[in-house]
């Protein structure tokens, strides 16, 4: 049966049946006819079903080289580095990569495999490395110019090596070069392809543009950039997420952010990010209802997204609700422990609960992770001076002060000062008449 259905398909008179192709022993031909199903599946983002059975593959020695590096099996490896690097597995794709340019520096997924190298030390690894970056984005566009410039696609590999290097300068606060680069590059394709050839990448571009304009803080000239993005490809839910992002950073359009949102939900309704964006600033709008919505949502598609776990404990401790709130805070602190604002709020929780050592406790670990963390100090001082240990209690509310701008540390300390004057002066007066003599 496998024999007959595989024959059918290889002589294009019938679809692949995966389990006719999961069937095969021998590896090398059961990679070939993998090979397709296996771009399929990423295409669509189906990546828990992909890393089923490809995962495997990845894994092995012997396949990993297989091929003369411009076959449709190559192509599969280069897919999946693609996809590990971008869902942040850049210790599993940067060997990888290497290993494939060191096996075929002559192979046509060159470029495609030092454009994925430098964003992946560029973007995706953290913390990243702009210089290593650098060194890939520079050797990529040096490879096309001596390699492929007789390739047919020639102007569409040469401009999207030069988005990579954008990113990078715009990376290093270099707008002027990484605008410049992301114009140019758009105005060649126009030339080489026209407006309906490459349309959808033709719209990466602008969107890179749209980046480089937020991050110096241009946000008209950003949304611009971005809606065009957006007219280019209509049905790609990051963009629509993205204007939600920037258009929550302008006060009186939150209405328009939650609507870009939803269509990004819409469009990918696993897309837990636009949940997790929906949810602050749902939350920052005063609908603490919708915004858990979204965070158990959230949690639904990804439930190791610490960051939903730490805003749901937020919005919890303002209602509060301490126990659903450290509940919500341990669960975030068991997949990051070593964010100091997470345990900074950890200690809250447990003060809110009586629960005053445990409080302490997650107080000093966050400022073991961030010494200046002043709403640390400020709450362990109300802490240590709860527990009737004013000296170092007035030692952190001091620290407080002096590093943190908020009103209510000086506030703090004033108490706290108060309280030690007003129990000197009774030591004093104590003193005073216990010294006294008899009339």
């Amino acid at each position: 049966m496998h024999r007959a259905c595989l024959d059918r398909y290889l002589a294009g008179e019938a679809p692949l049946v995966m389990l006719h192709a999961l069937s095969i022993r021998d590896k090398y031909k059961r990679l070939e006819l993998l090979a397709e199903p296996s771009q399929i599946l990423q295409s669509i983002g189906l990546y828990d079903l992909w890393f089923g059975y490809f995962g495997e593959i990845f894994a092995d020695p012997a396949l990993r080289t297989y091929g003369p590096g411009d076959a449709p099996v190559n192509a599969a490896f280069i897919n999946a580095a693609f996809v590990l690097y971008s869902l942040g597995c850049g210790r599993v794709s940067v060997p990888y990569l290497d290993e494939f340019y060191k096996a075929f520096p002559k192979s046509r997924y060159t470029p495609t495999v030092l454009y994925a190298q430098s964003m992946t030390y560029g973007r995706y690894q953290q913390p990243v490395n702009l210089t290593v970056a650098e060194e890939y984005a520079l050797r990529n566009l040096e490879t096309i110019e001596r390699d492929f410039k007789d390739h047919d696609k020639y102007d569409y590999i040469k401009v999207f090596a030069e988005n990579a290097y954008a990113y990078i300068k715009a990376k290093q606060e270099k707008y002027d070069e990484a605008l410049t680069l992301c114009a140019e590059g758009h105005g060649k394709m126009l030339k080489a392809y026209g407006g309906e050839r490459f349309k959808l990448h033709q719209s990466i571009l602008i969107y890179n543009t749209s980046q480089v304009y937020e991050l110096v803080d241009d946000l008209p000239r950003a949304e611009k950039q971005l809606r065009e993005a957006i007219a280019y490809d209509p049905y790609y839910g990051e963009y629509h997420n993205d204007l939600g992002n920037l258009l929550s950073k302008v006060p009186g359009r939150e209405a328009e952010a939650l609507q870009a949102y939803a269509r990004a939900i819409e469009l990918c309704p696993p897309y837990y990010e636009a949940h997790l964006n929906r949810a602050a600033l749902r939350n920052r709008m005063g609908y603490a209802a919708g915004a858990l919505a979204d965070l158990d949502r959230t949690l639904a598609i990804k439930p190791n997204e610490w960051r939903a776990h730490f805003q749901k404990g937020n919005i919890l401790m303002r209602q509060d609700r301490p126990e659903a709130a450290l509940e919500s805070y341990l669960a975030a602190a068991d997949i990051d422990p070593k964010n100091p604002d997470l345990q900074s709020n950890l200690g809250l929780a447990y003060s809110e609960l009586g629960k005053a050592s445990e409080s302490i406790e997650h107080y000093l670990r966050a400022l073991e992770l961030n010494p200046r963390h002043a709403l640390t100090h400020n709450n362990l001082a109300i802490e240590y001076f709860n527990e009737g240990r004013p000296d170092i209690s007035l030692n952190h509310a001091t620290v407080a002060v002096e590093i943190g701008g908020d009103p209510d540390y000086h506030l703090t300390r004033e108490h706290i000062q108060a309280s030690l004057q007003a129990d000197l002066t009774s030591r004093r007066t104590r003193a005073s008449t216990s010294s006294a003599k008899p009339s």
